[in-house]
């Protein structure tokens, strides 16, 4: 498999996701605070059809994607390849994700 970069958008708060395939790294970017988070050693699997899941060393589920051409950031009218599900300690979120592959 080649390394991929999948890249989701999200605005309640405003926040970006970058996974590397290769690295097995997951960093998250908040816009408004400026503040940046790296998670290593987290594990993307494919668990249906254009269905896949991003979980951390743990196993706790980090984010569910799903490959749908029907992704939206919840601001702009872009369809992202990806609609994604963000599970955040305070709540879930919803947005878009782009690969770079995609």
């Amino acid at each position: 498999a080649k390394a991929e970069t999948i890249t989701c958008i999200f605005t309640e708060p405003y926040a970006s996701t970058t996974y590397d395939t290769r690295l097995k790294t997951f960093a998250v970017t908040y816009d408004v605070e400026n503040r940046r988070e790296r998670l290593r050693n987290v594990f993307l699997r494919r668990t249906g059809s254009g269905v896949f899941q991003l979980r951390d060393s743990k196993r706790k589920l980090i984010q569910r994607l799903r490959l749908c051409n029907c992704g939206q950031d919840g601001q702009s009218d872009k369809r992202y390849a990806y609609d994604v599900r963000w599970f955040t300690e305070e709540r879930d979120l919803s947005g878009g994700c782009s690969s770079s592959r995609r």
